[in-house]
């Protein structure tokens, strides 16, 4: 159902003419009958009009009056049920303007009350045009309070949200004045939270919403190359996330070149408000300044990012693995031969947990340390433990049937713990990596 939500002050309104775009209402006193004509031509007898209004506005403004202040005094001014009935009969007839009584007072208390009265007026699915102008002073932000809390609960969508700008009006005879559609700040704020979402979870399932118009939010691209853009960003985004989700690590690098140029690509875009869209997309981009293209260090950044991700699980295998694979590239292991590779990686593996080859030691004699640490706390051997540990759901034996087993509230903290004891190899094994390339290159 669509409907307008509006609110009907107690003050002697001018009559006058409201205007949006180009386009003229019919001349009153009331922005309601104004915003009804330009805004709300779809409607059909189904949808409704709901108007709050407090004891002291319905006795001052539902019914003609006589004026009391400056020009208006003595005047007969028309109340807005007649002014509805000239506008359009049918809808007081056919009950499609409901008034809601709502309270005077603005304390904390009748602030919750005011909450639930206009939460109770918006039913599931409901279209809102949201009219401000003649709200309380702090209503603004309720609104978007209110709004934010029907959009998920009752997923309702906001369609407008409108402000008559008297106080802009020409002063001409009679007076003629804008409606100010403030709709296209509201993504803004949708955006401000999708992206702060990603940047705590990697997780682009929120901002992805906002691109599919989901969750009654409100579309920030104008023009449909802004508007694939953004898709494209989001579409980047959830399949970079589902790759570390899902450990995919030869797939990052492919995943990483898109996801940048999909930031790029939106960094770009000359959307309104861009500047403050341009530091939310630049937010986004900070996720990605770890990866240098070197494949040694990229596999740590991904176990680093899975960590500052929540994602302990697939940060534990991305560590592990991504250790194996440095040693492998370092040894002149072919990580690509389909024949050799899950030997070779077994073989490596094997050496890491606590037998090192003679081989290995002399092409990286620091390697040690990493092996056969004096405390066994921080090893490859102890980060094989707590990887099975994880992978296992806790039903090996090891946690089990030892008192001292790996509890879930050790998994976070032990992960940090591990990455930084394990970078300063990675960086060693990163060094040897590039000058066996460099040395390759020249020969």
């Amino acid at each position: 159902m669509k409907k307008l939500l509006t609110f009907l002050g107690n003050g002697e309104y001018d009559e006058g003419f409201y205007t949006y775009r180009g386009r003229k209402a019919t001349k009153s006193r009331f922005v309601q009958t104004a915003i009804y004509e330009l805004f709300c031509h779809k409607f059909t007898d189904k949808d409704q009009i709901i108007i709050f209004l407090t004891e002291e506005a319905e006795s001052k403004n539902w019914q003609d009056r006589i004026g009391e202040y400056g020009k208006n005094k003595g005047k007969k001014l028309i109340g807005m049920e007649k002014t509805w009935n000239e506008i359009n009969p049918k809808l007081l007839q056919q009950n499609q303007i409901r008034k809601v009584r709502i309270p005077s007072q603005q304390d904390e208390k009748h602030n919750w009350e005011l909450f639930e009265i206009i939460l109770n007026e918006i039913d599931e699915g409901d279209e809102i045009i949201f009219d401000i102008t003649h709200s309380f002073r702090s209503f603004p932000i309720m609104a978007l309070i209110i709004l934010n809390y029907a959009r998920i609960l009752k997923k309702a969508s906001l369609k407008k949200l409108l402000y008559g700008c008297w106080e802009m009006n020409d002063r001409g005879t009679p007076p003629t004045a804008p409606i100010i559609d403030m709709t296209e700040m509201i993504p803004l704020l949708d955006w401000a939270y999708g992206v702060e979402s990603y940047l705590k979870t990697g997780n682009a399932s929120v901002i992805e919403s906002l691109t599919n118009n989901k969750n009654g939010s409100v579309k920030i691209g104008v023009t449909q190359e802004e508007e694939d853009a953004l898709k494209e960003l989001t579409k980047q985004s959830h399949e970079f996330h589902q790759m570390m989700q899902t450990c995919r690590a030869p797939e990052i690098p492919r995943g990483l070149d898109n996801l940048r140029d999909a930031l790029n690509q939106a960094k770009s875009l000359k959307i309104r408000g861009s500047r403050h869209f341009e530091e939310l997309i630049g937010k986004m981009n900070e996720k990605t300044e770890g990866y240098t293209g070197r494949p040694i260090m990229d596999d740590y950044w991904a176990a680093k990012w899975c960590y500052d991700n929540g994602l302990i699980q697939q940060g534990y295998t991305m560590l592990q693995e991504g250790i194996i694979s440095a040693v492998c590239r370092v040894m002149w292991k072919d990580l690509t031969d389909s024949k050799k590779k899950d030997k070779t990686r077994d073989k490596i593996k094997k050496w890491l947990q606590g037998n090192p080859s003679k081989e290995l030691l002399e092409k990286i004699p620091n390697i040690y340390k990493f092996i056969d640490n004096k405390d066994d706390q921080l090893s490859f051997k102890k980060l094989t433990e707590y990887r099975n540990s994880m992978n296992h759901a806790g039903w090996n034996t090891k946690d089990i049937f030892r008192k001292d087993g790996i509890s879930h509230e050790k998994f976070h903290e032990k992960l940090d713990e591990f990455l930084q004891f394990f970078r300063p190899l990675f960086e060693e094994l990163d060094q040897l990596y590039q000058d066996q390339q460099e040395g390759a290159a020249t020969r």
